[in-house]
């Protein structure tokens, strides 16, 4: 069973690189949106930080996985070390899906956000006079 997880490991290594690689490219993506009314009040706020801090903890899982995948490769001999590092690497791995399943909710609802265009009019009711 080891051995099969060594292969699975050896094949995810070019996946987690590939995968910054869409991280950095989803980043720009956000950061080169036009700038209309929305996306000026949207930059300042708290979440647009959050989501970015999330993005980039995502870059940062990532990397883990590439290192621990390296060790669980180079420490495929001494099976205690080896299930060690490999619980570990499941557990950020776990992490990491939760983090995507946020960032694509989150991209859900700036996509929605971003697709009216129209500025909100101000209603005055007809009622009302300046005295």
């Amino acid at each position: 069973m080891e051995k099969e997880i060594i292969d699975i490991i050896k094949s995810l290594i070019g996946g987690n690189l590939a995968f910054i690689g869409l991280i950095f490219t989803s980043l720009g993506i956000i950061l080169s949106i036009k700038d209309n009314w929305k996306t000026k009040a949207l930059r300042k706020s708290k979440e647009f930080h959050d989501f970015l801090s999330l993005n980039v903890w995502c870059v940062i899982l990532t990397i883990l996985l590439f290192v621990l995948a390296c060790l669980i490769v180079v420490f495929q001999k001494y099976l205690i070390v080896f299930w060690i590092l490999f619980a570990v690497y499941m557990l950020f791995m776990l992490i990491l899906f939760c983090c995507i399943i946020k960032i694509i909710l989150r991209y859900r609802s700036l996509i929605l956000l971003l697709s009216d265009d129209k500025k909100p009019e101000l209603s005055i009711p007809p009622d009302y006079n300046d005295e």
